[in-house]
């Protein structure tokens, strides 16, 4: 079981990552649980994703990190202390990390070279990936599929200049792919109620209940919910 924190300021991309990560996961057969952790700031503050995924079911969090992908010195300072002793920090050759498991990448460069400076994010995919042992084919169909055209041969760009910027620190076998559902919590709690018959919801567009609110705008013709 592993469990790896991506942080930064609000606009960095981190949900983008995450959520690219997350199914990227899936497809590979892991069982995940992850958070999400977010200021009310359009842009700065500090956000952050964590992630925990094995082979095995996941059934809570954990505060022990093996991983640190950092955006920013901020996120690397307020997330140092749960890196266990074999845990390493990935983060852009530019920010002041001095950790001794640091895994330095020009991440800002290579997502210019792939065409498209907003894919750090995806720079950043890639090189977990490899970090974790996993290959990219599966991950260049997440992209595919996740992607709008104009910007998805930049983003796969990116994700093989992530993979080949570092070397392979953990060795992980894909799983077979069992009959899982990737949920968020929002989905899970808007599942629920369409299964105890809800007609009726009524909300504010405000985070954390957008999120909620999109689930039975898109289901509602579907199951009658007015």
């Amino acid at each position: 079981m592993y469990n790896v924190l991506i942080g930064g300021a609000a606009g960095d991309g981190i949900e983008t990552m995450a959520g690219v990560f997350e199914k990227i996961l899936k497809r590979k057969g892991f069982y995940l649980h992850s958070m999400r952790d977010f200021m009310s700031r359009v842009r700065g503050g500090h956000n952050f994703a964590q992630i925990r995924f094995g082979a095995q079911p996941v059934y809570a969090h954990r505060d022990e990190l093996d991983g640190l992908v950092v955006f920013n010195e901020e996120s690397y300072h307020l997330h140092k202390h749960q890196l266990n002793p074999n845990g390493f920090v990935l983060y852009d050759k530019d920010i002041p990390v001095n950790h001794a498991n640091g895994v330095a990448v020009a991440l800002k460069e290579l997502a210019k070279q792939s065409g498209n400076p907003k894919t750090i994010g995806t720079v950043c995919a890639g090189a977990m990936l490899k970090l974790f042992g996993l290959g990219i084919d599966q991950a260049e169909d997440v992209l595919r599929e996740s992607l709008p055209k104009k910007i998805l041969e930049a983003n796969l760009a990116a994700l093989k200049l992530g993979y080949d910027a570092v070397e392979e620190r953990f060795t992980l076998q894909p799983q077979p792919a069992g009959p899982t559902m990737l949920l968020t919590g929002a989905d899970a709690m808007g599942l629920g109620a369409l299964a105890g018959d809800i007609r009726f919801y009524s909300a504010y567009p405000m985070s954390p209940s957008t999120t909620l609110l999109d689930f039975f705008t898109r289901s509602g013709a579907d199951f009658r919910i007015g």
